[in-house]
């Protein structure tokens, strides 16, 4: 008669051990996930209408006069605001069919808010299971009070303009642009913010 003996598992030259499958997957879902919040991460306002990630908008003041704004999301730097602006400004001119447009005034708001900083926390965990089945819980405390900081949330410029003809251009007393030129000259800010937006 032969004494009992536990059996052992044998797996063929190459191939993983029983139980290994799972735990790929498992290291597969969290290379996923954090590939996955890689791609998550806030992109720039591209040049666009007025949407839930901010562009352009204008109102019709007088037949010859807008208000044109443009709003930016966090992650929207201030001269990009200023650039698509611009743009904005130029495009609206040559469509009313005129060359040029001068500022009449123009503003400009920075929105933050006081929001909690990352901070370092201890915890402690017990856990238990068998070798396909794993349950655990945990208690975290932070080390210290939270530390608050102010964070930009959107950025908006605002042109009121007065478009204007070549002529009247000329005679301008302040300063005048040409809307062909930003046009032209932005262009490739426009392009370069559409392709990372879509």
């Amino acid at each position: 008669m032969r004494a009992d003996r536990p059996l052992r598992r044998r797996t063929l030259p190459g191939l993983a051990p029983a139980g290994a499958a799972p735990r790929r997957r498992a290291v597969a879902a969290g290379l996923l996930a954090a590939l996955g919040l890689a791609a998550c991460t806030l992109q720039p306002t591209p040049y666009q209408p007025l949407g839930e990630l901010g562009g352009y908008e204008e109102t019709r003041l007088q037949p010859r006069v807008y208000r044109v704004s443009f709003r930016g999301n966090r992650a929207t730097p201030e001269t990009a605001v200023l650039d698509f602006l611009y743009l904005r400004c130029a495009e609206l001119t040559e469509q009313a069919g005129f060359t040029h447009f001068a500022i009449q005034e123009d503003f400009g708001r920075t929105q933050a808010s006081l929001r909690p900083a990352p901070q370092s926390s201890v915890g402690v965990g017990m856990g238990f299971g068998t070798p396909r089945s794993f349950w655990s819980m945990g208690f975290g405390a932070p080390l210290s009070e939270p530390d608050y900081r102010f964070a930009v949330d959107y950025r908006l410029g605002v042109f009121v303009i007065r478009m204007l003809g070549a002529e009247e251009a000329k005679a301008a007393a302040g300063p005048v642009y040409e809307a062909g030129y930003l046009i032209r000259s932005l262009a490739a800010k426009k392009e370069a913010s559409l392709r990372k937006g879509s």
